[in-house]
C-alpha cells in the first residue's frame, strides 16, 4: 500500500468515527430531551408533584450527558399541561465539537386526558 492510499484510509477511517460520534450524540440529545420533558412534567404540581418542573427537566438532562438549552410550562388544569424542553448535547470528538457545535433535541411531555368515566362523563381534576 502507498502513502497516498494509507492517508485516504486514515481519512476514510475518520469520516466513519466522525459519522458514527454524530448519530450517537443526536441520539443522546433525544434521549435527554425526552428524559427531561416527562420529568419536567411528572415534577409539576398539576401532576402531583412537588417541584419545580423546568429544575426537575434540568436534572434529567444533565444525567443525560446533555444541558437544558430552554424550558416552557403551560397549562392551568392538569389535562392542558405541556412541558416543552430543547437540549444540547456536545460532541465526544473535538473537531466536531468545533465544527458542529452543539446537537440539540426538543420534546413535550404532558399528561393525557382523562378516560370518560362509566357515565360517560370525563373525568378531569
Amino acid at each position: 500500500m502507498t502513502w497516498w492510499g494509507l492517508a485516504m484510509l486514515v481519512l476514510a477511517l475518520a469520516g466513519v468515527a466522525g459519522g458514527a460520534d454524530l448519530a450517537a450524540t443526536q441520539a443522546s440529545a433525544r434521549t435527554a430531551a425526552d428524559a427531561a420533558a416527562l420529568a419536567g412534567a411528572g415534577a409539576h404540581p398539576l401532576a402531583g408533584g412537588a417541584g419545580d418542573a423546568c429544575q426537575a427537566a434540568a436534572r434529567l438532562a444533565s444525567a443525560n450527558g446533555a444541558r437544558l438549552a430552554s424550558c416552557e410550562v403551560t397549562g392551568t388544569r392538569p389535562s392542558r399541561l405541556r412541558v416543552a424542553v430543547r437540549v444540547a448535547a456536545e460532541p465526544t470528538t473535538a473537531v466536531l465539537r468545533d465544527t458542529v457545535g452543539s446537537v440539540e433535541a426538543a420534546a413535550t411531555a404532558g399528561l393525557a386526558r382523562a378516560a370518560p368515566a362509566a357515565g360517560g362523563e370525563r373525568v378531569d381534576r
